[in-house]
């Protein structure tokens, strides 16, 4: 284990040693449902074109918050308690159950009010459509597989979502084309969900037993409140990444819309790629025994310079090579979704390059700190986006979520470099 006295490269070589197997073990799952989720994504887009996929787009929006919503961030939280105690994980599964019912009501009563407000019998049905497909995510509970050491299990289960996607779209599409829209998209992407979701349900029954009611007030209680602070972060980066989406649709810029989803879902693609090297970082730094400690602090901040000078490289290559690679895969008429990738793939240095910090602070038991470095950058980008948008269209959107993200950046540094240890 490394010690404040080491050198940066000592640091980071003991770090991608420790690193090195978990990555492998987790990466090989995340790489090949990103491949069938970028065929999806590819035939979905062609066949929709930007107008109809910029409408999909806005439903997805609706769809990503309402899932982070009823995760409320227990994600790290209920693995924590499964592998502590597996005894009590019936109780701890029937807990998670009845947290993910009350949230799902929660978001479906507010469904109702956000799809009447957009306007519209076609507008609500799509809007309403894509509530209820981020309710059915929002049951899907990876950690239960992760407490088992069975992540590859899990993207097994979720590799479902995209081969369901990907069979449905095109079953429709060349038997019924008349039928083929947003909508049907929508409606074939939560049968896949539901479709996976039940699959992985039965698995985690199989691992961890049936759910059983069980435990005090107080534990449910504590719950809510240890994953308020995560959820709050987890729903600020969420709407971080995706709150321009509807300000350009509000415009009424349909085409510029679908240019938009189609930059801002490779972003994601490209971001998601980054998540098991994340949770090997959170965990390895969570083994620490005192995340205070000078070389606690001297860690996280060696990875995040090195994480952060890794992502400009890689972003760098991608905002040369995004244009065309764009136009020539997706189609001419998707040709401004490559120019909005240029600047929409920076948001890979706020993410590798904070989730060292965040991690950090997390371990050291603020995770509000976290949250409120993105609810920081949140009224940032919306600040930029509601004042160029208007004038300036997608591009605006883009350079916005980049503001955005940059600020959330500085902010989560200034926060970990200024948090201080609470007396005992």
């Amino acid at each position: 284990m490394s010690d404040a006295s080491d050198s940066p490269r000592d640091i980071l070589r003991d770090v991608a040693r420790r690193l090195a197997g978990r990555v492998g073990r987790g990466s090989l799952g995340v790489v090949s449902q990103n491949v069938l989720n970028l065929a999806a994504m590819l035939y979905v887009s062609r066949a929709l074109g930007a107008e109809e996929y910029g409408r999909l787009g806005l439903a997805l929006f609706f769809s990503v918050q309402a899932f982070q919503f009823l995760q409320w961030g227990l994600q790290s939280i209920v693995a924590r308690e499964l592998v502590r105690d597996p005894p009590a994980a019936p109780r701890m599964l029937a807990a998670v159950l009845r947290q993910r019912t009350v949230t799902a009501a929660i978001v479906i009563a507010a469904g109702v009010l956000l799809a009447a407000a957009w306007g519209g019998a076609e507008g609500w049905l799509l809007v309403w459509i894509g509530i209820v497909d981020g309710v059915l995510l929002g049951y899907t509970l990876p950690a239960a597989f992760d407490a088992k050491f069975r992540p590859g299990t899990y993207a097994l289960v979720a590799h479902l979502r995209p081969l369901g996607l990907l069979a449905g779209a095109a079953a429709l599409h060349g038997l019924a084309p008349e039928w083929f829209g947003a909508r049907s998209v929508l409606v074939i992407h939560a049968a896949a969900l539901a479709l996976s979701v039940l699959v992985e349900w039965a698995l985690i029954v199989r691992m961890h037993g049936r759910p059983r009611a069980g435990g005090t007030r107080g534990e449910a209680t504590r719950l809510w409140r240890e994953g308020a602070p995560l959820a709050a972060g987890d729903l600020a980066g969420s709407l971080l990444g995706y709150a321009t989406i509807p300000v350009v649709a509000a415009l009424g810029h349909a085409a510029e819309t679908g240019h938009l989803s189609l930059s801002n879902q490779l972003a994601v693609s490209l971001t998601s790629l980054a998540g098991a090297p994340a949770q090997a970082l959170h965990a390895h730094l969570s083994s620490r025994p005192d995340p205070w400690s000078a070389a606690s602090r001297r860690e996280v901040l060696t990875l995040t310079a090195a994480l952060v000078a890794a992502s400009v490289a890689a972003c760098t290559v991608i905002a040369l090579v995004a244009p065309a690679l764009v136009s020539k895969v997706f189609g001419a008429e998707f040709a401004p979704s490559g120019r909005l990738l240029q600047v929409d793939a920076w948001r890979l240095v706020a993410v590798l390059g904070g989730a060292a910090l965040a991690s950090g602070l997390t371990c050291r038991g603020r995770p509000g700190l976290v949250a409120a470095s993105q609810a920081l950058g949140l009224v940032v980008t919306l600040i930029v986006a509601v004042a160029a948008v208007p004038g300036n269209g997608a591009l605006a959107a883009v350079a916005a979520s980049s503001a955005g993200r940059g600020v959330a950046l500085v902010a989560l540094l200034a926060l970990f470099l200024g948090a201080r240890r609470r007396p005992a």
